[in-house]
């Protein structure tokens, strides 16, 4: 173990920048607005044992099930990754995605002919085919439904581009122009990435690069057990719902039992309902995410993101049921519903735990999709965003509106 705080720091620092450089580039580079100007896509950096290690100002839901994607790479091709290779992904079944529109690119770092890291970009494509354009379709009832899946591929072979994936991917799309750029910015970020980490390992000692590694996630492991340790032990319950099922009224709980224990957080959605017929059900990914996010946001701020933060948490979730769908569950849209209603059950259950700390609800808005053809004949599709929804009130805390609200009723009432 390194006994290096300021080494490791300084690494933890550095990483961090990359990610966020990564970002940067991916921002400045991609074709469609969702990019651009939404952000709807996360950067995060892997250890070798597929352990993510840093991420930048992404989407939570995208980066705390990242290991799951960079796993599923070493398992798919394990002792054939070669330096140059980049990996996509998508299947929340086969290949540890959240849902088929966020598309993972995984790229190796290899440091003195050894891979030390992965560099990764997960992003939420404008469409990927499927029964409608812009990749949500709430008439599904099978993945199959929701556009084309991805298992893990070699999208770039030692530095040479698969053409052949390469248009297949393209014809998969009713925007093949928006894809093809914005794949090459997801690719360019990961490359840029891979650079700057290689040079910032390189300059570690060659016996130690693993150890500074592990030293940043056992950090991060003990700042996460002492927050747990300052909590009662005990068990605490917590549900939250949606009323239909996409085709009908219908009552989807998820129930969730948090223990609280000297040895971490055991999470348990034991009895939360069956999978659903519409596209509201969770892939293993995507609730882990859900999870990562409830539980660190609860207890501090200030926490690392990465696996060894998410050490002390343990999950149970019953295949079968809304939040560890069996095939050909559809998913599409489980990056809001049920992760939304994920997240809120643990908030209520640690609530009770910890009622100082409790985050009240957030508002529950979605954004609508739609397309249509240019005068050329081309396809588009435009994400509306709505601003984001009401946060949850906390102990202690005012926001801007409510300090600008006082001040409009201080002024009423003075006249």
């Amino acid at each position: 173990m390194i006994d290096d705080p300021i080494g490791l720091a300084l690494v933890q620092k550095q990483l961090d920048h990359i990610a966020r450089q990564m970002g940067w580039v991916m921002m400045r580079t991609a074709r469609s607005p969702i990019f651009s100007q939404s952000h709807d896509f996360s950067c995060f950096i892997g250890d070798a044992q597929g352990n993510v290690v840093s991420q930048a100002d992404g989407l939570p839901i995208h980066t705390g099930g990242g290991g799951f994607a960079i796993r599923a790479v070493l398992d798919s091709f394990a002792g054939e990754i070669a330096e140059g290779d980049v990996f996509i992904l998508s299947d929340p079944y086969e290949a540890g995605g959240n849902h088929l529109p966020d598309w993972t690119i995984v790229r190796p770092v290899f440091v003195r002919g050894q891979i030390l890291a992965f560099c990764c970009n997960r992003a939420h494509q404008s469409d990927i085919g499927g029964g409608a354009a812009g990749t949500y379709n709430p008439a599904a009832t099978e993945i199959f439904h929701e556009g084309i899946r991805l298992p893990v591929l070699r999208l770039v072979d030692a530095g040479t581009t698969r053409k052949d994936l390469w248009r297949l991917l393209l014809l998969n799309s009713r925007c093949p122009d928006l894809l093809d750029g914005d794949l090459r910015a997801m690719i360019g970020s990961t490359e840029i990435g891979a650079a700057r980490v290689a040079d910032a390992l390189s300059a570690l000692p060659g016996d130690t690069v693993l150890d500074y590694l592990q030293g940043i996630l056992g950090y991060a492991e003990r700042l996460v057990r002492d927050e747990i340790g300052r909590l009662p032990c005990g068990e605490y319950e917590g549900e939250d719902e949606s009323d239909n099922d996409c085709f009908g009224p219908a009552e989807n709980k998820v129930r969730v039992r948090i223990t609280v224990s000297k040895a971490g957080i055991h999470v348990d959605f034991t009895g939360s309902s069956p999978q659903i017929a519409g596209f509201k059900n969770s892939s293993i990914a995507n609730t882990y995410s859900s999870v990562y996010l409830a539980v660190i946001s609860f207890l501090a701020p200030h926490l690392p993101k990465n696996d060894g933060a998410f050490r002390p948490i343990t999950v149970l979730a019953p295949l079968g049921t809304i939040v560890n769908a069996r095939p050909p569950a559809p998913m599409t849209m489980n990056t809001v519903f049920p992760a939304t209603n994920i997240v809120h059950a643990c908030w209520k259950a640690l609530a009770a735990c910890d009622p100082p700390r409790a985050c009240a609800g957030w508002g529950k808005s979605l954004h609508c999709v739609t397309s249509g053809r240019t005068p050329g004949g081309e396809s588009f599709v435009m994400y509306h965003w709505h601003g984001l929804p009401a946060a949850g009130a906390v102990q202690g805390r005012v926001s801007r509106h409510g300090d600008r609200a006082d001040a409009v009723r201080a002024s009423i009432a003075e006249r």
